[in-house]
């Protein structure tokens, strides 16, 4: 036997061994499988948060790739970090403690919501309503990591895939996928993949956090008003939500034509509408529910659909219902069609029943 094969036959029996002795420490423990697997995203998550990093990595979606950085430290129990892109315009992102923020000249809204949703995930509280199973093995900007898969319980949502550095227990690789139950095959929505990762403190992008201008208008408030809570209840009653999906913010917002605008002051058409938004989430995903104020005579019914968002809209019992969020068409469609509409006359379920899926191949 030459020195090649000794070696590799070496490499495969400490790797083989190294299963086994985790499988039976865990077994020691009394741990399940799926308990070991949840266990090690929570410590993921931890290492997000504490560890003092720089992630370069790209994210491949159907807009196609883009190049960002990510800082990430923690000094004196306090949180720095930042998200960079690394072409064209520069435009940052900065978190400073609790405080969150684009820089000063930054578009309303976007914020860290190009890192994967699992970067500020409560796997504890996730293991609810999710199956967490490690399944693989996989080689990631040139480091070892554990591969992960997360998947609901109970409904056709959307499903993770990790790649895990074993050292520093870091995302390397995160994709986002789509089950065809039909045909029991998987797309890739979204996946995010770690180029270099670089331990340590920056001192200079340090100081670039701290002494950041953060612009917190540009952030949407996630906090639920009662009085609007209210009013959107008196319109409609939605029956039925995916489980863990908890009423999480509300707003009141301006849709000008088929446009949903935040800021009224964007617009003096006469042409538009309120519109009262509810946005619910399990923690990991998330959608907001719009419904008109007031009664429409159109008869809208239309769907669109970029990467992992979904956006349907039906009209009926003279509301005007949207449905705009990181799930499935077909899901989206089976909310609006559990949506029950109030008005003096009565009760309005919707006219196709409940629970109906939509034929996209119209």
């Amino acid at each position: 036997m030459n020195m090649k094969k000794v070696l590799a036959y070496v490499a495969v029996s400490l790797l083989g061994f190294s299963s086994i002795a985790q499988a039976a420490t865990d077994k020691k423990d009394n741990i399940t499988p799926s308990q070991s697997a949840i266990k090690d995203l929570i410590e993921m998550s931890k290492q997000i948060k504490s560890l003092n990093y720089t992630l370069y990595f790209g994210v491949y979606n159907t807009t196609g790739y883009t190049a960002y950085r990510f800082n990430n430290y923690f000094v004196n129990d306090i949180r720095y970090a930042e998200l960079s892109n690394l072409d064209g315009p520069v435009y940052n992102v900065y978190l400073k403690g609790d405080l969150i923020g684009n820089s000063s000249y930054a578009l309303k809204g976007t914020t860290f919501n190009v890192l994967p949703n699992v970067f500020n995930a409560n796997f504890s509280k996730l293991s609810q309503n999710y199956l967490m199973a490690k399944t693989g093995q996989a080689r990631v900007a040139d480091k070892e990591a554990v591969v992960y898969d997360i998947t609901n319980k109970y409904s056709n949502l959307y499903s993770y895939r990790l790649a895990i550095d074993t050292t520093t227990k870091l995302p390397l690789k995160v994709d986002l996928l789509y089950r065809d139950l039909v045909s029991n095959s998987y797309t890739i929505l979204n996946s995010f993949s770690t180029i270099y990762l670089e331990l340590g403190m920056d001192q200079q992008s340090l100081a670039k956090i701290q002494n950041a201008v953060i612009n917190t208008n540009s952030i949407f408030g996630s906090s639920v008003d009662q009085n609007l809570k209210n009013k959107f209840e008196q319109i409609v009653n939605i029956p039925f939500l995916p489980p863990g999906f908890t009423l999480k913010s509300n707003n009141e917002v301006s849709m000008v034509g088929n446009s949903l605008i935040a800021n009224e002051s964007t617009s003096n058409s006469n042409d538009k509408q309120l519109m009262l938004a509810q946005t619910y989430s399990d923690g990991l995903f998330s959608f907001t529910i719009y419904v008109s104020e007031n009664e429409v005579n159109t008869n809208d019914h239309y769907y669109w659909q970029q990467g992992e968002t979904t956006l349907y809209a039906e009209d009926y019992a003279k509301r005007k219902l949207i449905i705009v969020g990181q799930i499935p068409l077909s899901l989206a469609k089976g909310i609006i069609n559990s949506v029950t509409v109030k008005n003096s006359q009565g009760n309005y379920s919707h006219p196709t029943g409940f629970g109906q899926q939509l034929n996209t191949q119209q």
